[in-house]
């Protein structure tokens, strides 16, 4: 699973076009480890983390993921 994280996250990474050594190498590895464990057990991953995410259910479309917005603050 660690393999296939590594290879998501790779992905991930060259699809985003961020820049390098910023930490956002290990962040897709996380990412890609939790939705591959989720797959792995036949869960949907639960996140507002929709850029990443999108990312790896188009990558691996078999994963299942549930997308939220968090609602804007209303000012008083």
């Amino acid at each position: 699973m660690w393999g296939q994280a590594g290879v998501l996250a790779g992905l991930l990474f060259r699809l985003s076009n961020l820049p390098k050594w910023e930490g956002y190498e290990r962040r897709f590895v996380n990412d890609a480890l939790v939705f591959l464990q989720a797959r792995q057990l036949g869960a949907s991953v639960l996140t507002g983390n929709i850029r990443d995410f999108d990312f790896l259910s188009q990558l691996m479309p078999t994963g299942q993921i549930i997308l939220y917005r968090a609602p804007k603050q209303s000012r008083s």
